[in-house]
């Protein structure tokens, strides 16, 4: 790995982990519910909890397909020229 793909990786790295921090996930009725009540904080945290794992399904079949992705363009080379 260089230094930019590095650099990259640990502001990708940073931004995931620093987002929850600074994400109002609640839909508006569920902000108007807890406003009234101490649980607001728990809340948008369990919000965010249950939206972690499709994100991370997302991101892992996306890393799944920029690593294989050299594979399929040499094989669909390789069809290209047991056509000619």
């Amino acid at each position: 790995m260089n230094m930019k793909s590095k650099a990259l990786s640990f502001i990708l790295l940073m931004t995931i982990t620093l987002l929850p921090y600074f994400a109002q996930a609640q839909c508006a009725m569920c902000k108007a519910t807890s406003q009234n009540s101490g649980y607001a904080k728990s809340l948008n945290t369990g919000i965010l909890y249950l939206l972690f794992f499709p994100i991370a399904v997302i991101f892992g079949g996306g890393l799944l397909w920029y690593k294989n992705r050299k594979k399929f363009i040499v094989s669909d080379w390789e069809e290209q020229d047991e056509a000619k």
